[in-house]
């Protein structure tokens, strides 16, 4: 990340798993992929906390996190989707979009397990862009 601004989204935008930048958001694959296609939505303005955004600020982001996982959904179909934002680790808005299947080792349970799973760079690319054209359709939708 960079050394002046460790929130800027753009440190991101050349990762493999890139997903796409939306107007509040940016949208990326995690290189944890212990489940497969989690995704972290990323708000590109700094913020500690997301009570501390402004109101429509953080109705637009909600919508935009959702349409991210939207797009995951019908991409990988999972049984499940599980939405993380704790700011512990990183003290900035971001969601953690984590499809579940009732295949997975730990199914009924919280997703902590991490490191567990990487993807190559191609495949991180090309499920990123899968994902990415969900999310492009989902958005000519609207």
């Amino acid at each position: 990340m960079s050394d002046t601004n460790p929130y800027d989204w753009r440190n991101f935008q050349n990762a493999p798993g890139f997903i796409a930048e939306m107007p509040h958001s940016a949208a990326w694959l995690l290189p944890d992929q212990t489940y497969r296609g989690r995704t972290v939505v990323w708000l590109k303005t700094h913020f500690d906390d997301p009570a501390d955004l402004p109101t429509v600020l953080r109705a637009e982001f909600m919508t935009e996190v959702m349409r991210a996982a939207e797009a995951v959904r019908r991409e990988l179909r999972p049984d499940r989707l599980n939405y993380t934002c704790f700011g512990n680790a990183v003290a900035h808005v971001h969601f953690h979009v984590i499809p579940r299947f009732t295949t997975d080792p730990d199914w009924g349970k919280a997703p902590w397990r991490e490191n567990v799973a990487t993807l190559a760079d191609n495949e991180a690319k090309a499920l990123a862009g899968k994902i990415a054209a969900r999310l492009e359709a989902l958005l000519t939708e609207d």
